[in-house]
This record gives structure tokens, C-alpha cells and sequence, in this order.
């Protein structure tokens, strides 16, 4: 089975948060105020999505 990693949409990071993370708490309580502004990637196990991370950039500092 092939594993993939892709940039994911923040729709499919909300159904893994949620189905993992908060399963007894309402879809919108996953949701995260700068999720908009988020990069997401997902690792893909055939076609499941399997784990998520999510970049922030806030700033960045050249020294």
C-alpha cells in the first residue's frame, strides 16, 4: 500500500481532529481561530488519511 504525503485542506485536518481527538465534543469545537491561515499536510495510507501537522507562520526573524 502506498503512503504519501500531500497538502490536505483544512475541511479533512477538522474530520481526523475531530474523530481522534474530540469525538464527544460538537465539529466546531476542533476548529481552530487561524485555521484559514494554516498549511496543512497529511500522511496518506492509500487513500486514508492517516496523521495531520499544521504550520503556523507568525513571524520570521532573520539574524
Amino acid at each position: 500500500m502506498e503512503i504519501t504525503i500531500r497538502q490536505v485542506d483544512r475541511q479533512e485536518v477538522w474530520e481526523l481532529r475531530h474523530k481522534v481527538m474530540w469525538p464527544d465534543m460538537p465539529f466546531d469545537y476542533i476548529k481552530l481561530e487561524d485555521d484559514d491561515l494554516g498549511i496543512h499536510y497529511g500522511l496518506i495510507k492509500g487513500d486514508i488519511l492517516i496523521s495531520v501537522i499544521s504550520l503556523f507562520i507568525k513571524s520570521l526573524v532573520y539574524k
